[in-house]
């Protein structure tokens, strides 16, 4: 599962005009952890999150990595289709207001994209999960910061999960991040959400920093490696 975007390197061929995107609609998914929740009984959290410790304090997605998400992202991350990117960024902004998890003043909340290896940048040409910050931050009318750097290594859809899990401490705070003064919550964007790693390393570098008071993930799909109910 941890292989998805490495497999789907080349199927993102639909042109973003043709994309349909179809959000899952609120408590389809776990609020902590974001996986897939197929029980009627269960509205908010799944039973695997149920007195774990977590950094986060939400996850917001709009659905899962298949159909046109899927594709809107492949379209954003490997071939710079910025349309296609926007799209899928509506979209979750849209599912952001739709949970109502964080209903504050532009000046109590920003965002922030996960940020990739200044070399991969390089090379790719776009910065995908700030793409996809950028536009929800203009969407909901909130500050958009660049916050954190990443060191160089392999890609994480090449890693396995515990591999994933080891390189936690790969995220580090910019020495002059731009960052408001007395944030609420800081929303933390990125295209694919697997094992979680990733915002989980953010979210307790931000909050040991004292940046925010909460933070919480909002991914454009969940590769569900299980479905918890």
């Amino acid at each position: 599962m941890c292989r998805i975007a490495e497999r789907d390197l080349l199927g993102a061929t639909v042109r973003s005009p043709d994309l349909v995107i179809n959000p899952d609609t609120v408590g389809a998914w776990c609020i902590r952890c974001g996986a897939s929740i197929v029980s009627a009984r269960v509205t908010r959290a799944c039973k695997k999150c149920a007195g774990r410790k977590q950094h986060r304090a939400f996850t917001i997605r709009v659905g899962s990595h298949d159909g046109g998400l899927r594709d809107g992202v492949l379209a954003l991350k490997h071939h710079g289709d910025r349309a296609a990117g926007k799209r899928v960024a509506k979209a979750l902004a849209q599912q952001c207001r739709a949970t109502g998890l964080f209903g504050l003043e532009s000046s109590e909340c920003a965002v922030t994209g996960v940020p990739m290896p200044f070399a991969r940048w390089c090379e790719r040409g776009i910065d995908h999960a700030g793409v996809i910050a950028r536009e929800v931050a203009r969407t909901l009318d909130l500050r958009f910061v660049r916050l954190l750097e990443q060191e160089e290594g392999p890609t994480q859809a090449s890693l396995t999960a515990p591999a994933r899990r080891r390189r936690a401490g790969r995220f580090r705070l910019r020495s002059r991040p731009s960052v408001p003064h007395g944030l609420a919550v800081l929303l933390v964007v990125d295209d694919v959400l697997t094992t979680g790693s990733t915002v989980e390393s953010i979210a307790r570098i931000i909050l040991g920093a004292g940046v925010a008071q909460r933070v919480g993930a909002a991914v454009v799909t969940v590769a569900d490696p299980w479905s918890p109910q």
